[in-house]
């Protein structure tokens, strides 16, 4: 996961109240917690970021008269 910058963890830390009976299976509460911490992460994975200036050093070229 480490080499990868599109590889996400998704930590649900969700307790015993928010699954099944048998603690097989989410219930509603718990699928609409994970769904709003997915939508979350979806949504900081595709935001724009601020586009980075690469700077290049300028060459003076003595045959171009400059």
């Amino acid at each position: 996961m480490k080499i990868y910058n599109s590889v996400k963890m998704l930590e649900t830390g969700l307790d015993r109240k928010y699954c099944t009976k048998y603690r097989q299976h989410l219930n509603l509460s718990g699928k609409e917690i994970i769904s709003m911490k997915l939508s979350t992460v979806i949504k900081e994975f595709f935001a724009k970021k601020e586009p980075f200036a690469i700077c290049l050093q300028w060459k003076y070229s003595i045959s171009a008269g400059l």
